[in-house]
C-alpha cells in the first residue's frame, strides 16, 4: 500500500494534493524554514486525509473524509446512498469504514465492499460535504 496524504487549508479553503506537499518536504532555505509537510502535520488549520490504499471502480483513489457513492440492493432494487470514508482505531483493530448518514451503519472500506457495491468517490466532506444531505 502507498503511504499518501493530502490536506485541505481551512484558511486558504484549497486541496493540497501529495505531489504538492511531498515536493516540498526538504526545501528548506535555513533552520527556521519549516516545509510545508511539516507546517500540514503540525498546524490544525490543516485537516489532514490519509490515503486508504483502495480506488473505487472508476480507478479514482480513496482517501479518509471522501465522499462515496455506494450502491445496496433493497427489496430487489439498487438504491444509491452517499456515505463518508473514516479512519478509526480500537484496542486491536484500526482502518478506514464506510460511515453512513446517521452514523449507526458502518462497514469495512476492502476490495470486496468497492466491487459489490459499486463504490466510487463523489466528493470530499471539505468540498462537498452538502452531497451527505442528499
Amino acid at each position: 500500500m502507498d503511504i499518501e496524504f493530502r490536506a485541505w487549508d481551512t484558511i486558504g479553503k484549497v486541496m493540497l494534493d501529495w505531489l504538492c506537499i511531498n515536493q516540498t518536504a526538504f526545501n528548506r532555505k535555513n533552520e527556521n524554514d519549516y516545509a510545508l509537510i511539516y507546517e500540514i502535520f503540525n498546524n490544525p488549520n490543516f485537516i489532514k486525509m490519509q490515503y486508504t490504499g483502495h480506488k473505487g471502480i472508476d480507478n479514482v483513489k480513496i482517501f479518509d473524509r471522501d465522499i462515496i457513492e455506494y450502491t445496496a440492493i433493497i427489496n430487489h432494487k439498487g438504491r444509491i446512498f452517499h456515505n463518508v470514508i473514516e479512519y478509526f482505531e480500537s484496542c486491536n483493530n484500526c482502518g478506514f469504514m464506510i460511515i453512513g448518514k446517521d452514523r449507526r451503519v458502518r462497514y469495512n472500506l476492502c476490495r470486496d465492499q468497492i466491487w459489490n457495491h459499486k463504490i466510487k468517490v463523489v466528493g470530499n466532506m471539505c468540498l462537498t460535504p452538502k452531497l451527505m444531505n442528499e
